[in-house]
């Protein structure tokens, strides 16, 4: 009887063993499934982040509207324009306050900036007087635009007509 009952011992401790090193392996299962749909979940994000992103700066370059500088300046260059133009913009609309009644109108405001980006002037706005209030709040409160490098860019960026459209 006591053999019996020690070898019932030793198979109870055997099943549990072999139950807990199941446990364990499901946990390992579980936590590497959890790992897996984070990084998948983190991917995801940053592929959102990413097209909000790419989209965010499609519509900026559709907000930004009309421009001043030369038409006939060279094709290469008015890419490197519309792009340094889309970061001034992006500069400013971050501080541009606009409301739900603006939609639909537009002004267009003249700027003098000096080689470093420091705004010298700011022009009276041509358009809605309530986007033109909004858009000279938001370059005053810019200070500071980011300007290209290269001097032929900086230079036509120095005097620029900028249209805000809000949407």
């Amino acid at each position: 009887a006591k053999k019996q009952a020690e070898a019932k011992g030793a198979a109870d401790a055997k099943a549990a063993a072999e139950a807990k090193k199941q446990a364990e392996a499901k946990a390992a299962a579980e936590a590497k499934a959890a790992e897996a749909k984070k990084q998948a979940e983190a991917k995801a994000a940053e592929a959102k982040r990413k097209a909000e992103s790419e989209q965010a700066l499609k519509d900026l370059e559709s907000m930004m509207g009309d421009t001043s500088g030369n038409s006939s300046a060279p094709k290469a260059s008015q890419g490197d324009f519309d792009r340094a133009t889309a970061q001034i913009m992006a500069a400013i609309q971050r501080n541009m306050l606009t409301s739900s009644t603006m939609f639909g109108k537009q002004c267009v405001i003249n700027i003098r900036v000096a080689t470093d980006g420091l705004i010298l002037k700011v022009g009276e706005g041509r358009g809605d007087s309530t986007v033109c209030q909004a858009a000279v709040v938001a370059i005053r409160k810019t200070g500071t635009l980011p300007m290209p490098k290269e001097p032929d860019l900086n230079k036509k960026l120095q005097d620029i007509n900028l249209t805000f459209k809000p949407e």
